[in-house]
């Protein structure tokens, strides 16, 4: 996925999460649509271009939720090295793999943010973690059928 494309489509599912998904809580919880295109981005880019992707997209939710600077932008590059890491052995064509996959992503992103907002603020956050990993999980099916419908970017092979 090009910047051109990127930019809007992060900054929608953004505006998503805080304006329209407020109206439908799981568990107090909303969904972290944003974490669902980095792990889009993950699977689907290069890994320079995917590290730098997921980073521009832990900095955006990082600014938007007025906590720690620097703390989405740590947990989302974790989650794409984890992702690139283990590419090879994904089935990248199947979506309930993919949403198995993003839930268990999901649940560690949260945990470790969870763990980090209890040891900094001293406020009890860890039970709210597993509601918005299964309502992110959910979501993520509907998504990656939409992200797929962005045109994707041409690479250039060499006429010899």
């Amino acid at each position: 996925m090009k910047w051109i494309y990127l930019i809007p489509i992060s900054i929608l599912l953004l505006w998503a999460k805080i304006s329209f998904f407020s109206y439908f809580p799981i568990g107090g919880c909303r969904p972290d649509l944003i974490l669902i295109l980095c792990v889009y981005i993950s699977l689907a880019s290069r890994p320079t271009e995917a590290l730098s992707k997921s980073w521009y997209l832990g900095l955006l939710q990082d600014i938007a939720s007025c906590e720690i600077i620097g703390l989405f932008s740590f947990i989302y590059t974790a989650i794409c090295f984890f992702i690139l890491r283990f590419k090879k052995e994904i089935m990248l064509d199947n979506f309930i793999i993919i949403s198995i996959l993003l839930f268990f992503i999901s649940l560690l992103g949260n945990l470790m943010h969870a763990g980090v907002i209890s040891i900094v603020y001293g406020v009890d956050v860890l039970n709210n973690f597993f509601p918005a990993a299964l309502y992110t999980s959910m979501l993520t099916p509907p998504i990656l059928f939409i992200l797929d419908s962005v045109p994707k970017p041409r690479r250039e092979v060499p006429s010899w």
